[in-house]
Order: structure tokens, then C-alpha cells, then sequence
């Protein structure tokens, strides 16, 4: 019978002991240029407040995911809105969320 290293072992644990904290029914979804009533969504959850990660995740649950894990943004001057708020922003500051990836 061949042995294996014991780093390769220990490996092996960890990827394995990932795979079981993961639900098997666990939902991901990314959306592409999200929208907030017909606006790209801004950068920030408030305005000028609560930027990146705050926005991102306040869309996911908005649409009944748990959480944000990912999200990208640009400085592009588009005209945006607030989810929080609903403020419309469209001046030459305006930031938006390009793309952000949700989970259940």
C-alpha cells in the first residue's frame, strides 16, 4: 500500500472539510450591470456613505440572497441611484456597480 505525505494528507483534509461546510443546495447568482428602478446601482448604500461592500450586499438581500461575496465597480460618471434612500446621482462623481455575485 503506497503512504502518503503527510502535507498531502493534511490537504486533502482541508479541501475535503470545505467541500462538507458548502450546503449542497446553496444558490449563486451574478448580475451584470444590477439596476435600482431603472437606474445602474451606485457605489454607495447611502449617499456618499456605506461604499462598496455595504451597496453590493443591500442589492443581494433586496433580492432575497443572504449575501454579497463579490462585486466590481467603475468610476464612469453613469447616472445611478441610491438603494438606500433611492437618491438619483448625475453629476460627474457618480460610481457604479458593474457587476456583484449573490449567495444564498
Amino acid at each position: 500500500m503506497k503512504r502518503l505525505p503527510f502535507l498531502s494528507m493534511l490537504s486533502m483534509l482541508f479541501a475535503s472539510s470545505m467541500l462538507l461546510q458548502m450546503p449542497a443546495d446553496a444558490r449563486e447568482r451574478t448580475f451584470r450591470n444590477p439596476t435600482v428602478g431603472g437606474y445602474h446601482l451606485d457605489y454607495c448604500r447611502e449617499w456618499a456613505a456605506n461604499c462598496g461592500w455595504p451597496a453590493a450586499h443591500a442589492y443581494c438581500r433586496a433580492r432575497g440572497y443572504r449575501s454579497a461575496i463579490d462585486f466590481d465597480w467603475e468610476e464612469d460618471n453613469q447616472v445611478t441611484r441610491v438603494i438606500n434612500g433611492g437618491q438619483v446621482c448625475d453629476d460627474e462623481f457618480c460610481d457604479r456597480i458593474t457587476w456583484v455575485t449573490c449567495r444564498d
